[in-house]
């Protein structure tokens, strides 16, 4: 066999009536065919059927006993073990079928570690882009946040105030911000800084979650005026390549 598509999975949609999903791609077995349903992987309650020439018709069917329920996300996907299966023997003679089929099955293995790496990235930024537009509009309500904080708060004083205000900035992706992520959450920060002047206690703690670049600087110096101790960490489940760092700000200073 050759293998002349990329193509690993399908993806449709349910409609309550339609039982019968057709794929595309070159499969070796049934066993490896998995099916899902709302990116749940399906034990039971489905069948699979494989073209019988897989060289010039590859692909085959998935039927369902129930058809999914509208609008659920049915996908058929290709999934082969990580293992090597034949052993070919010193000096012994080699099919070359056999040899056709060890080749494929290394393609594919490759395709669909390929394919695994391409879903984290886009679901990566899928969710950091959700967060981001979200604190789109934190700025222009954090202060409000703030204020009532404040008020529920009373003459009480918070220990500790964590702000993971650039976890989803929009180049974090790669693990670095832009000129207009850094100026956002550079606003942020100070915000999270001026509220802990006010209801920070003496001896407490804010944690700001940074990148390294444009306005990294300032925020520090912000941070050594407002705190007597300051200290940045990177985490060691941080990426070596990512700019990511937190910034600790100890111990209110007398103003």
């Amino acid at each position: 066999m050759t293998l002349s598509s990329e193509v690993t999975r399908v993806d449709a949609v349910g409609d309550d009536s339609t039982v019968e999903f057709f794929f595309n791609f070159k499969t070796l077995s049934t066993a490896h065919v998995k099916v899902f349903l709302d990116s749940v992987e399906q034990g039971t309650g489905y069948s699979v059927a494989l073209n019988e020439d897989q060289e010039s018709s590859p692909g085959g069917s998935v039927t369902f006993l129930d058809p999914p329920a509208v609008a659920v996300a049915v996908r058929v996907q290709r999934s082969m073990p990580r293992t090597q299966t034949t052993d070919f023997s010193p000096f012994a003679a080699v099919r070359a079928t056999t040899l056709e089929a060890s080749l494929d099955a290394i393609v594919m293995q490759v395709q669909e570690v390929d394919a695994a790496g391409t879903d984290y990235t886009d679901e990566r930024e899928t969710v950091l882009r959700a967060d981001f537009n979200v604190l789109e509009n934190a700025a222009s309500t954090l202060a409000d946040a703030q204020a009532s904080a404040a008020g529920a708060m009373g003459s009480a004083f918070a220990a500790l105030t964590q702000a993971g205000l650039a976890a989803a900035s929009a180049g974090a992706a790669s693990g670095s911000a832009s000129t207009a992520d850094a100026a956002r959450i550079a606003h942020l920060v100070e915000l999270a800084v001026d509220f802990c002047t006010r209801q920070l206690k003496p001896d407490g703690v804010l944690v700001a979650k940074l990148f390294h670049g444009s306005g990294y600087s300032q925020l520090v110096e912000l941070f050594k005026r407002t705190f007597r101790v300051v200290k940045p960490i990177k985490p060691k489940a941080s990426r070596d390549r990512s700019s990511e760092t937190f910034l600790v700000g100890i111990g209110l200073k007398k103003s």
